[in-house]
This record gives C-alpha cells, sequence and structure tokens, in this order.
C-alpha cells in the first residue's frame, strides 16, 4: 500500500470519529429514553448535614428532551407524587438546587427531592435573598441615606436569675427526623409500598412501657395533620427480644399486623352490634417504620386520661361500662376465632384503644417454633385466667356470645 493511499484511509478513519464524537455531543442535547434517578429526603439530616437516600437507584422513562422542567414532571410521574409538592434537583446528596439544565453535568445519577410547595416558596426566597445581597455588594454607587423606622416589636423581659442561664448551651427540644414508613393491608395480607414522612419529632420521651419508649412527633410532611406518637424499643429490651424472636424488625413488624388483626376485629364487632349496644371500643391504625437505622412504630396520639379495662395476663379491672365492653370484646375474639386466641391487654383513652396483646392457645409455630404474635403472649395462662374471672354481661348477650 503506498503512503499516500495509508494518509488518505487515516483522514477517512479521523473523519469518521469527528462525525462520531459530534453525533455523540448531538444526542446528549436530543430525546433520552431514561434517566437514573436517586431519590433523597426533604430535609438535610444528621451531624453531617446530607439528604438521606430513599430506596435504590431507579431507571425513569423520560422519553423527552432532558431539560429540568422535563426530568422534574418525569420524576412526579414515576414516584406518584401528590400535587401539592415540588421536584426539587440537587447537585448531589449536600445539594445544592440546579435551575438550569445547563448545571447538570453528571448524567449518570440525578439527584432529587420533593418538598412541599411552602417549602419550595422559602427556597425561591431565599434565593432572592441571595441575588438582592450579592448585587447590593456589587454595587459601588453611594448609598443613599434612609430615615430609620421605629421598631414596633417589645424587648423581652428576661429576669435576673435567668440571664447567667442564657450563658450556657441550650439544647433543642425537637428534631426534624424522615421517617419511612410501611402499612400492613389485612385484606391482602401483605405490606404496602413504603413511604417517606417528615417528622418534628420530641427528644425526650413523654411515656415508658413495658419494652418501648414514646415520643411526641408531628407530621410536617407524608401524613395528615395531627398530633403522633413514635415507639421505639428500649436499648435493655434489644437482647431479650432478639433471644424470643429472629430481629427488632420481625417483631417490630409482627406488632403491626397483630394490631391491624385487633383493629379488624373491632370493626367487623362495630358492624355486627345493635344500636342498644351504643359506642363501640375502635383501634388507631399503626406504620410499621425505619429511622436512622432502628425499627419503630407511628400511631395517632389519644387525648385524655388513661385507663387500663383488661390486662394481657387476663385480669380484669374495674365495673365501668367501658370494662364490661372490653370484656365483652375479648369474649367475641376468642368465639369468632373458634377459640383460636383472644385479644387482652385492652387499655386506652374511654373507648379509644391502642398496644393489644393477643394471647394465641397455641404459643409456638408448628413448623419453626416462633413464637406467635408478639412478647407479650401469655398464651393459655392468659385465656385461663380470663375465663376464670369473666362474667358475661348484658354486652355479651348483645353480641349473642355463648357462656364461658
Amino acid at each position: 500500500m503506498s503512503k499516500r493511499n495509508c494518509k488518505e484511509d487515516f483522514a477517512k478513519f479521523k473523519e469518521r470519529i469527528s462525525k462520531k464524537r459530534r453525533k455523540e455531543d448531538t444526542t446528549s442535547k436530543s430525546d433520552m429514553d431514561y434517566i437514573t434517578v436517586q431519590r433523597l429526603s426533604s430535609h438535610v439530616e444528621g451531624r453531617y448535614q446530607k439528604y438521606a437516600r430513599i430506596g435504590p437507584l431507579a431507571s425513569i422513562p423520560l422519553g423527552r428532551e432532558p431539560t429540568i422542567q422535563n426530568i422534574k414532571e418525569a420524576c412526579k410521574r414515576y414516584f406518584n407524587v401528590e400535587d401539592g409538592s415540588h421536584c426539587d434537583i440537587l447537585a448531589g446528596e449536600r445539594g445544592p438546587s440546579w435551575t438550569e439544565t445547563s448545571q447538570l453535568n453528571n448524567w449518570k445519577v440525578i439527584h432529587i427531592r420533593f418538598i412541599e410547595e411552602s417549602d419550595e416558596c422559602q427556597l425561591r426566597d431565599e434565593k432572592l435573598v441571595e441575588i438582592s445581597s450579592s448585587q447590593r455588594w456589587k454595587s459601588h454607587g453611594t448609598p443613599k441615606k434612609t430615615t430609620p423606622s421605629m421598631s414596633t416589636k417589645v424587648a423581652a423581659s428576661v429576669p435576673l436569675s435567668a440571664m447567667l442561664k442564657l450563658g450556657k448551651i441550650i439544647q433543642p427540644t425537637e428534631e426534624i427526623v424522615t421517617v419511612q414508613l410501611e402499612e400492613f393491608k389485612i385484606n391482602e395480607k401483605a405490606w404496602a409500598q413504603p413511604f417517606e414522612a417528615t417528622l418534628s419529632l420530641s427528644k425526650e420521651k413523654f411515656a415508658s412501657g413495658g419494652i418501648r419508649n414514646a415520643y411526641i412527633a408531628t407530621p410536617l410532611s407524608g401524613l395528615s395533620p395531627g398530633k403522633y406518637v413514635l415507639k421505639k424499643i428500649k436499648e435493655e429490651k434489644v437482647d431479650e427480644i432478639e433471644k424470643l424472636f429472629k430481629s427488632i424488625e420481625e417483631h417490630t413488624r409482627k406488632a403491626v399486623q397483630m394490631n391491624a388483626l385487633v383493629r379488624n376485629f373491632a370493626m367487623t364487632l362495630a358492624s355486627e352490634a345493635p344500636v342498644e349496644y351504643g359506642c363501640v371500643l375502635s383501634y388507631t391504625k399503626v406504620y410499621f417504620g425505619r429511622l436512622y437505622g432502628e425499627f419503630v412504630t407511628l400511631e395517632n396520639y389519644l387525648e385524655g386520661e388513661f385507663q387500663k379495662y383488661v390486662n394481657n395476663t387476663g385480669e380484669v379491672y374495674g365495673e365501668s361500662e367501658v370494662t364490661h365492653k372490653a370484656e365483652a370484646f375479648c369474649h367475641y375474639t376468642y368465639e369468632r376465632s373458634e377459640h383460636q386466641l383472644m385479644v387482652v391487654d385492652i387499655q386506652g383513652v374511654d373507648h379509644n384503644l391502642f398496644d393489644p396483646e393477643v394471647a394465641s392457645s397455641t404459643l409456638f409455630y408448628a413448623n419453626d417454633k416462633t413464637i406467635f404474635f408478639c412478647c407479650g403472649n401469655l398464651s393459655t395462662d392468659a385465656i385461663d385466667m380470663f375465663k376464670a374471672v369473666h362474667v358475661c354481661n348484658k354486652f355479651c348477650h348483645m353480641l349473642k356470645l355463648k357462656e364461658m
């Protein structure tokens, strides 16, 4: 082959490579079929102030030009986010927010978060303040004299005894956390798709039970407004529970499943009770959650005076009307389950109940010798105790229950 032919072939090769490169450059600006997205929490968390990852990487259909607006719309469709939420595209797990397509220089993974419209307005206001501030400092003109305005705020009265206390650090009593929640669907006998909720969580417990501590939580996004209770397993109870069950996660999930079963019993009774039965007992919904690697539960907070009507041992407390209805409920669950189980540990505020236990006639599952339900299952000891002390009342008769 002549030198001239070699030069011509090399020139053609360079032209093909050049065309290929130009084609890649044009395709990066044309339609994209899919984008890889990592969803992050709404707010930064922890000592490093990073956005937490939510779930694995997702391959999201785009099929359009990869602009900021098109990416946001595709992400909202894929994650099925409510209209009241805004998709924010981030540079990474520490931010900042990107607002121009030209800022997106890493197409391998796009980081996003969803925030409420109110948070979006605050974010926009912060950006406007930054722009206004930078423009003001860049200006070389002489500042105009302005007439000082009279403040309408009244100075706080700080007593002498409190002045020195302000010289010490005063720790905040609440923190913003993101919890991944799951609801158990009893009809399908399956867990629903996880979702995210942002909470303002009290750092100090307000109540403590046999195995869990309770903390007040107020939802900022992801849940209906109101007051909630987040419950964590006590550290000193972890080893004990793990000896009886495979893990804390298993025990926590079984607690939520058990609550769903008991709640369903109460709803079934309500549908069968006659009008003269009056107000029926009810249970609040409980969610399974993950928080900083811990397994927790979340439920509505009940305002009012706490009362226990039936213990998990089967003992009965008091002679009030609600106690009689609680006894009838225990009796009802035992009969409707064909004597396989009994709901006990009936407690709450008036007719609104929480934290039940189930006593099963068989304590261990035959296949793998695991315990049915939770660590409060006292099995036949609780069932026999209740049968020994229970005397059928008018509510048992209204439900047409057989004498024990």
